[in-house]
């Protein structure tokens, strides 16, 4: 483990302001699906791929592999934490779990990347 301030800042902004994005992603799904029975599982399927998505913007700083595997983890974790803040109610939840998530991943890999994906399954 090799944490540093600019991990911690990196994850905590990570946490806090894509969880904000995400929360604004559920209301406004929740308001427009208003009428539709399923309007739930929509917005956590919808916000969680939105997510997933969001993160094709890392492709500059790293290979494609490594990004679609990014990719494919926050979508999977964007499940997650919308079921974590629809359940509670509560944003910071959410936001405390992704920056524990990214903060460990930082200081584990000694900087402010995301795990390079090295193509084995334990990625």
């Amino acid at each position: 483990m090799k944490p540093t301030w600019a991990s911690f800042c990196r994850a905590l902004e990570a946490g806090v302001f894509e969880e904000t994005n995400r929360y604004l992603t559920i209301l406004a799904l929740i308001v427009g699906l208003a009428n539709s029975k399923y309007r739930v599982q929509i917005t956590v399927i919808v916000s969680a791929v939105v997510f997933g998505l969001l993160h094709f913007t890392n492709l500059g700083g790293q290979d494609f592999a490594a990004i679609l595997n990014q990719v494919i983890y926050a979508a999977a974790l964007g499940l997650v934490l919308a079921i974590l803040y629809l359940y509670t109610g509560k944003l910071w939840l959410p936001m405390l779990y992704h920056f524990g998530v990214d903060f460990l991943n930082y200081a584990v890999n000694g900087g402010i990347k995301a795990q390079v994906w090295s193509g084995t399954l334990s990625d």
